[in-house]
């Protein structure tokens, strides 16, 4: 069973808790912990965003061009979501942002 530090926390405090030392006394005292799973720690500039426009990418029959509202500029950017549609909120990762490990970044043709 997979059980969130932060739902714990919304019944009990745990600020100012080594959450390490904390899980270890689970252990010994509750239940096993087998693993320990950090989510989100390797996501960097990750924001939502909004679909403005769609338009079908002009080499490719998979591929949407899409113009996407980021809240602090409107971006260009190539997508392959079967599902993808104007109006959409999505999560939005800019250019030099990372998403478990990989840096995204600019492909040819980049206009900043």
């Amino acid at each position: 069973m997979l059980i969130s530090m932060n739902w714990i926390n919304d019944f009990v405090d745990l600020s100012g808790l080594d959450l390490e030392k904390l899980i270890h006394q689970f252990t010994l005292s509750t239940a096993e912990v087998e693993d320990i799973y950090y989510m989100g720690r390797d996501i960097k500039d990750v924001v939502v965003a909004r679909i403005v426009s769609i338009e079908n990418h002009p080499d490719s029959k998979k591929l949407h061009l899409l113009k996407v509202d980021a809240g602090d500029k409107v971006y260009d950017c190539v997508c392959g979501a079967p599902n993808v549609r104007e109006g959409m909120l999505v999560a939005f990762a800019r250019e030099g942002g990372s998403v478990s490990g990989m840096e995204i970044t600019c492909a040819k043709n980049c206009r900043l």
